[in-house]
């Protein structure tokens, strides 16, 4: 069975995906049960498919690569949350009142 984009065979102009053969990268890694709606396993193995991954390994870098960017912002925001707070006037003169920023014409 071959999987088509759009569940149509590919014309002349377009390319087919094989969904069937793919190269496993050896690694250690945890095998895991999913469970996924009908509708997206067609469209998992065509975007796994066209990146030359297997379904399991592309759902592997996504999910590392959502991992890394979840680490990412938290390291960065205990970085930005360790610094120093710095004062807004530093002459200690008395901040503007909030409404005379929005006296300005073309902001009203």
């Amino acid at each position: 069975m071959h999987i088509y984009r759009n569940g149509v065979r590919p014309g002349a102009n377009e390319k087919f995906v094989d969904t069937k053969s793919a190269f496993h990268y050896p690694c250690a890694a945890k095998n895991i049960t999913i469970t996924l709606p009908k509708n997206v396993v067609p469209w998992l193995r065509v975007q796994a498919a066209e990146s030359g991954r297997s379904v399991s390994r592309w759902l592997a870098h996504l999910l590392e690569e959502t991992k890394r960017q979840d680490d990412d912002y938290d390291i960065e925001m205990k970085r930005y949350l360790a610094l120093k707070p710095e004062k807004l006037n530093e002459n200690g003169a008395p901040c503007p009142p909030r409404d005379s920023h929005y006296d300005r014409p073309g902001v009203r």
